[in-house]
């Protein structure tokens, strides 16, 4: 039996990205009673080679929620002669007619559609709704978003729904002094700062994190912002506050050692994959308090009511009040017991009791 995988979101830099390159690393590595292989876009090819096994792939063209992957993606998948297609994401092929399994990061689209225009919302819904209608198996990264899930699709879909949870790479961990200081010297950081490491769509609530941070009186920090993607370019900036881009994914685990905390005013997620990445580095965090964050994070991230005064004081005291070292060990020891390994691990689960392997 073989395992087809669409890793053409491996080349994103974070969330999903991360996810695809984390679940099809443990996979492969896996001695599973079925083999794999891989969907890939052009630019994942270096990624791919990184593998630590070989993998039969098929390289298309086409990127995702394209018109062309509704032909291209059954293509490869006969050319590969897959029995079964996992996708990191919901987009499978409207008329694909083998079994697979799909996962759900969250329904964040449904709720903030940013820029999409009516068309594209429309389209996303159909293709949405078809694909967990049609799946043998849903993932879901969190039971926040199972319970959106099933308030939106109906108890139907209850049954077919898999709560695995995200894990935390081994690259996140405390660096040494040494590049604490190399960090300091090539960024050019004279003083203590808050963090923010993403995205500023509109569910990201970044405006209203530097709002927060700027009715923080005679601040002794500055606020790092370290965002990708286009609407970063639309942000008011205030006193104290930096953008950064283009910073690289092997640098992050240096910021979140120096950073005092890692704040996010963050509106809805599926999970809080940064917020963990931070604890992994021993970095304290505040974020507002989301369901998601109460069930995951409960008790080991510091959680303030999802407005701007709340915010604003809740910064004061991370900058008053700074982390004990048993803390920040502490919440290292808590994000260690999220592991790739084990995302993958449920996940193979659910291939073989799909294909009716036990």
């Amino acid at each position: 039996m073989r395992i087809a995988i669409d890793c053409r979101f491996a080349a994103l830099p974070a969330g999903i990205g991360r996810f695809t390159r984390e679940v099809v690393l443990e996979l492969v590595k896996r001695r599973d009673p079925w083999s794999y292989a891989l969907i890939l876009p052009s630019e994942a090819e270096a990624w791919a080679a990184s593998l630590p096994v070989q993998v039969p792939s098929v390289m298309i063209s086409s990127r995702h929620y394209s018109p062309a992957e509704q032909w291209t993606i059954p293509r490869a998948l006969r050319t590969l002669q897959a029995d079964l297609l996992f996708a990191p994401q919901f987009n499978v092929p409207f008329f694909f007619r083998k079994p697979y399994i799909v996962t759900i990061h969250d329904l964040i689209l449904h709720h903030y559609p940013n820029q999409a225009s009516f068309l594209k919302r429309a389209l996303y819904r159909i293709l949405f709704s078809r694909s967990v209608r049609r799946a043998k198996s849903i993932i879901t990264i969190s039971h926040r978003t199972e319970k959106d899930l099933i308030e939106l699709m109906g108890r139907r879909v209850q049954k077919k729904i898999h709560v695995v949870p995200l894990g935390v790479s081994s690259e996140f961990h405390a660096v040494t002094q040494e590049e604490q200081n190399r960090l300091r010297s090539t960024y050019k950081i004279h003083r203590p700062f808050l963090l923010y490491i993403g995205g500023a769509k509109e569910h990201k609530n970044v405006q209203m994190l530097i709002d927060a941070f700027s009715a923080v009186e005679s601040p002794s920090h500055d606020l790092l912002l370290i965002i990708s993607g286009p609407e970063a370019g639309d942000l008011r900036l205030a006193p104290h506050v930096t953008l950064l881009r283009n910073v690289s994914d092997r640098e992050l685990p240096a910021f979140l050692t120096v950073a005092s905390a890692y704040v996010t005013a963050t509106k809805e997620e599926g999970f809080g994959l940064p917020l963990l990445e931070a604890m992994a580095c021993g970095c304290p965090v505040l974020a507002c308090s989301l369901p998601v964050f109460q069930e995951l994070f409960q008790g080991h991230v510091r959680l303030v009511s999802p407005d701007q005064k709340s915010l604003t004081e809740g910064m004061k005291r991370m900058i008053q009040n700074s982390s004990s070292q048993e803390e920040r060990k502490k919440a290292r020891q808590f994000a260690e017991s999220f592991t790739w390994q084990r995302t993958a691990e449920k996940i193979a689960e659910e291939i073989a009791r799909v294909s009716g392997i036990r």
